[in-house]
């Protein structure tokens, strides 16, 4: 399995540091701007995000249109070529649901729309198909990869061990200043206004706390797993509104195990935390397979 080179840090508002989504190019992935945070009364149930009340039939609207600049990451020496601002904006969309799994990207339409030539389009679905996000067809051309019950099958099995070690190596070895800033990212992902924003900061949130665990490979093969499943949380989410605040409450729970350096609770808040989540995607992937043969 091929392994990330090592992500360019870049400085974030609250202390720390960010680190993006490298693919196995070494480029760096979309840490989407937002607004501040606000004010979050701890312990209060929250509203769903923008779009979460709406049913599984309208998960595209999630992925709305936002001009190209605004696709662009919060400090542009990140992404310093149009080509990796392509696949920054690609990735966005994916994530978000404008573009759901197996559909089919037409290079023309996507250069059309963001004003930029053939050339860093084609390069960029390259990038994305190398991280696992697209597939690749001499007969269909690039789609957005679709999951088979198997795959996810296996992969539930995969996690269910590396993630919890994972957490247990990032409890003994996260330090205050990292910790600190995760605790930033987590009270900014309890006020953001739309699940668009709340998916960039989760992706951002993560990928911090891979770093943490000191670990490169047990995280490259963790980021591959994941990097699959992106494209299946916006049915994820709109499947299960509780989803979200759930989620919220175990990144307090895995921090707080950190603090106090609590490694087996936190391996096992991490393994459950994503283990929920591909229980969610097979669901999803089985309703679709019996809708299809019906």
């Amino acid at each position: 399995m091929p392994h990330s080179s090592p992500r360019r840090a870049s400085p974030l508002p609250g202390g720390g540091r960010s680190f993006g989504a490298a693919t196995p190019a070494g480029r760096t992935g979309a840490n989407i701007a937002v607004g501040s945070a606000l004010p979050h009364k701890s312990g209060a149930r929250r509203r769903p995000l923008a779009g979460q009340e709406k049913g599984r039939a309208d998960v595209q609207d999630l992925g709305r249109d936002r001009p190209f600049e605004a696709q662009a990451p919060a400090g542009l020496d990140s992404v310093d070529t149009l080509q990796e601002r392509v696949a920054s904006w690609l990735r966005t969309a994916i994530v978000t649901g404008r573009y759901a799994p197996g559909q089919r990207l037409v290079q023309a339409d996507i250069a059309e729309h963001l004003k930029v030539s053939i050339t860093p389009v084609r390069e960029a679905l390259r990038d994305l198909a190398s991280e696992g996000l697209l597939s690749l067809s001499p007969r269909r051309g690039v789609a957005v990869r679709a999951l088979s019950l198997a795959e996810v099958r296996e992969f539930r099995m995969i996690c269910a061990m590396l993630e919890r070690k994972s957490g247990e190596l990032i409890a003994e070895r996260i330090t205050e200043e990292e910790l600190k800033h995760a605790r930033w990212l987590d009270r900014t992902m309890w006020s953001l206004p739309s699940l668009q924003d709340y998916f960039a900061f989760n992706s951002q949130f993560h990928l911090f706390l891979y770093e943490t665990a000191r670990s490169p490979e047990l995280t490259a093969i963790l980021r591959r797993i994941h990097d699959a499943k992106m494209p299946y949380l916006p049915a994820t989410f709109l499947r299960a509104n509780i989803r979200h605040q759930d989620g919220l409450e175990e990144h307090r729970r895995f921090l707080d195990a950190c603090e106090a350096r609590r490694t087996e609770e936190a391996g096992e808040v991490m393994m459950r935390h994503f283990d929920v989540m591909f229980e969610h995607i097979e669901a999803i992937i089985a309703e679709d397979a019996a809708g299809a043969a019906s």
